[in-house]
């Protein structure tokens, strides 16, 4: 192997293996997997349905003999209530039942197998060889056990154990073949090859996923299979089909760990041979499967021992680990799709009375499986991008991460237990048309999260000043599981709309809405600005490490210039000439357009008035994005994060006119509107600023490639590469300044961002609490009971369930649908549409408790 080849051999042990990312993903899918099977099982024929329709038929019982809305509602939730209880009690038992399996096998193992194969201490004297090897290969700390397999004579040898106890087992075969022929070369590869292993830590790793793969075998599938098979053979199709998915993706992952840290071996021993030794967890002799009487390795797709010419390949070129494989992203979205939709399905009544309970539910358990599926995703694009950046290419795009990402996502929503009304599927088929457009969605933001990866690790990775690498990627974690939880369980909640209602439209407005959710948002302005604080780290001098194998000098990686405060720039411009027009015109411009509406106007006209308010700011937003993306392209080359920039113009831009042009006339009109006591201005202020920060967030994320694409065009035509100029010479007073203007804004936001969650969730109640007319009292009563199916009364209660921020409309919808409600077949909807009616057509009473009940109960008609 020739120095050239060896100085191009990059280092893929800065940042966390691909063993570890895909072991994590293989025990997220299995406790999934678990939880869901578990959960199948005991729901039987019906998949819960039938208990879910019990508490439905004894309400209708109830309302029948009499009684209050308000006590009826408190039971029936009651008794939804109990069914969530089984199901999470279920499907969380099954899932520590495995865990607990998994771990007592984990400790149980080396000794089993040193039993089974009668190993035997090699004594110091007899086998000096084999500790002279262990001596040269030079292992630090404690050294691992050496045991022989006296009955093995072929050569070959593992190192197995668990914390606090290392194994290295050698075949006796290999010491009689050394001596014979005294030449220890192999042994002491062998013995090097084994005790890289150790250096590589990763024998607990590989001792759980075998471990991992047993207990789903014995403890999930086969059980769910031979039940399914002898009292609910009406569902063995279905749940074989299930099982055996599942089954293939296990397998799969616990071969992908196998080989995986083989090569991480081989590379850690850096041998340049062309056929490296190695071992065989099953048995197999150094050059693996190709020995005597063994099928050739291409008729074994799931080996878990990868192939000489494999293994020689990836020793040559080590950036073979580090790319951003599909397959493992495709899993992710499988566990997440799946996890999230389970957890959330078994948790969400727990939650009932807590603010909006259906939301926060849902939140949590996507943050939940946020956390490891983010693990996989960040080390996957921070892999790709070191191995770009070290060898001088464009970092990853994530396309067709992305792409693998949507689908595993809408493959675990389909494998995942039903919901209280139907399966995914069956919802899909019964509207392809809402399944396809949301599935774009799913597909475009899946997109903008990759992009965002991408950014994130090459901003980042430059300008690292630990040891390795693992640092940054420990810190992006965070900021990744918070955005990708947070949107996946909003497009979950706005799709499952968007089919129940088969109303596509109904489900995209809910999602815009959805970013009126303090907490969605600050996650994404999280995630969105963190590329960008890489530059309070960035001081011109890359730090340079070893990037490369085979080689004592140390490299930088090329450092992206950050220039934050070039993006304040096209805001400042907007918010002077805004502030410029509306001094210098006789009427205010602001004034002027809201100066018909201001007198006698309703609540409800006061809210389309906030609309109006939001679309004029949001023309500054775009205009403000826009120029942002014209200085990403002046400028050119690495100089800027283009769309993170833009990003930052179009909200800096926002909050300037909120606090120059919208606030004051908002609190002023606000004062003098009939209905608009109902919700103090505070809280009206904040509706304008989330708006506006709701449509300038996703114009920025939709023209975010346009920087790129842009400077691209401007290059071609210019026929050369833009000029990088010199880096300046650190200014740490501004770094210092910035970085107490960002921890002060930061912490300023945070209190209104806790304060608009409580009060959007239900925490809170900043309304007046006093009876307002409004378009509300309008509403004609209900008429007589029966005139009107619950299917009829029923199809805009989805839609409804979904808390508006503005109390007027809120209570104006829901006067609406209690009146219809009052009048349908059903006995349960006929007593709480008439305790409703009047209270939300006066705005007397609480009526929370039995809309969140109306909403159960809707689902199943």
């Amino acid at each position: 192997m020739t120095t050239a080849v060896r100085s191009r051999r990059v280092n893929p042990f800065l940042l966390p293996a691909a063993t570890t990312s895909r072991f994590v993903l293989l025990v997220t899918i299995m406790l999934a997997a678990a939880g869901t099977s578990a959960d199948l099982v005991a729901g039987g024929p019906s998949r819960w349905l039938e208990p879910y329709i019990a508490c439905d038929r004894a309400a209708d019982a109830a309302a029948s003999a009499g009684g209050s809305a308000d006590a009826l509602a408190v039971t029936y939730m009651d008794c939804l209530r109990g069914v969530g209880l089984d199901r999470a009690l279920v499907g969380l038992c099954a899932m520590a039942l495995v865990a607990v399996a998994v771990g007592a096998l984990y400790f149980a193992r080396p000794r089993l197998t040193i039993r089974r194969q009668h190993l035997v201490p090699a004594d110091p004297v007899v086998h000096a060889e084999l500790y002279e090897a262990v001596a040269r290969a030079g292992l630090p700390g404690r050294q691992p056990a050496l045991l022989l397999d006296v009955n093995r004579r072929s050569s070959g040898g593992r190192a197995f154990g668990h914390v606090g106890r290392r194994y290295v087992r050698i075949n006796i075969g290999t010491l009689h073949q050394a001596r014979r022929s005294g030449d220890r070369e192999e042994l002491d590869a062998l013995v090097a090859h084994e005790l890289a292993h150790l250096r590589n830590r990763d024998l607990d790793l590989t001792n759980l996923t075998l471990a991992t793969c047993w207990v789903f075998g014995g403890l999930v599938a086969l059980p769910v299979l031979v039940y399914t098979a002898l009292f609910q053979q009406d569902r063995l199709v279905d749940l074989g089909l299930r099982t055996l998915g599942t089954a293939v993706v296990i397998a799969a992952l616990t071969t992908a760990v196998l080989r995986l840290r083989e090569h991480y071996a081989d590379v850690r021993v850096t041998t340049p041979a062309d056929d490296p030794p190695g071992d065989d967890p099953l048995g197999g002799g150094p050059l693996g499967d190709d020995s005597p009487g063994r099928r050739p390795r291409r008729l074994r797709p799931l080996a878990r021992h990868p192939s000489d010419q494999e293994r020689a390949e990836i020793v040559r070129d080590p950036g073979v680990l580090m790319r951003w494989m599909p397959a493992e992203t495709f899993g992710a979205g499988i566990a997440a799709g799946l996890g999230t939709c389970h957890l959330f399905e078994t948790t969400r009544l727990w939650l009932d009375g807590v603010g909006n309970w259906e939301r926060t539910a849902l939140q949590l358990a996507g943050l939940v499986y946020g956390v490891p599926v983010a693990a996989i995703l960040v080390a996957g694009a921070y892999r790709a991008a070191l191995l770009a950046l070290a060898e001088g290419r464009r970092p990853p795009r994530g396309g067709l991460a992305a792409c693998a990402l949507a689908a595993g996502v809408m493959v675990g929503l389909v494998a995942a237990p039903s919901r209280m009304s139907r399966p995914w599927a069956e919802s899909a088929a019964a509207s392809p048309g809402a399944a396809l457009i949301m599935a774009a969605v799913l597909l475009a933001l899946c997109l903008l999260f990759c992009r965002w990866l991408a950014a994130t690790a090459t901003s980042w990775l430059p300008v690292a000043r630990a040891r390795t690498l693992t640092p940054v990627y420990l810190g992006a974690l965070g900021p990744a599981a918070l955005a990708f939880g947070l949107w996946l369980g909003a497009w979950i909640e706005m799709t499952v709309m968007a089919l129940d209602t088969r109303n596509v439209v109904n489900g995209l407005s809910a999602l815009f809405a959805e970013f009126f959710d303090a907490a969605l948002l600050t996650g994404l302005l999280g995630a969105l600005l963190y590329p960008l604080a890489s530059w309070l780290r960035y001081r011109g001098d890359e730090p340079a490490r070893a990037l490369h194998l085979d080689t004592d000098v140390a490299a930088g990686l090329p450092a992206v210039r950050i220039r934050p405060l070039v993006a304040l720039a096209p805001a400042g411009l907007v918010l002077l000439a805004s502030a410029i027009v509306e001094a210098v015109t006789p009427l205010p411009a602001v004034s002027a357009l809201i100066a018909g509406a201001a007198d006698g106007t309703t609540g409800t006209q006061y809210d389309a008035l906030l609309m109006r308010l939001a679309a004029l700011v949001g023309v500054l937003v775009g205009v403000t994005f826009i120029a942002a993306v014209v200085v990403a392209v002046a400028v050119g080359g690495r100089a800027m994060l283009g769309p993170s920039h833009a990003v930052l113009a179009a909200l800096s831009s926002a909050a300037a006119a909120i606090g120059v042009l919208v606030a004051p006339v908002a609190v002023e009109v606000c004062a003098t509107t009939p209905g608009c006591g109902a919700i103090t201005p505070a809280r009206q202020v904040g509706i304008v600023l989330l708006v506006i920060l709701a449509i300038g967030v996703p114009v920025s994320l939709a023209g975010a490639g346009l920087v790129g694409a842009a400077g691209g065009v401007v290059r071609m035509v210019r026929r050369r590469e833009v000029s990088v100029a010199p880096p300046r010479p650190p200014r740490h007073w501004l770094r210092r300044v910035a970085a107490g203007v960002a921890g002060v804004s930061v912490a300023m936001w945070l209190v209104f961002a806790v304060l608009s969650w409580l009060g959007q969730n239900g925490f809170l109640d900043d309304s007046s609490g006093s009876p307002t007319t409004s378009a509300a009292s309008k509403v004609p009563p209900p008429g007589p009971a029966g005139a009107r199916t619950a299917r009829a009364a029923c199809p805009a209660v989805r839609t409804l369930t979904v808390p508006s921020m503005v109390r007027e409309d809120y209570r104006l919808n829901w006067a609406i649908d209690f009146a219809r409600m009052a009048e349908s077949d059903r006995p349960f909807l006929v007593a709480v549409g008439r305790a409703g009616y009047p209270r939300s057509r006066d705005h007397h009473g609480e009526i929370v408790h039995l809309t969140r009940a109306v909403g159960q109960y809707c689902v199943r008609t």
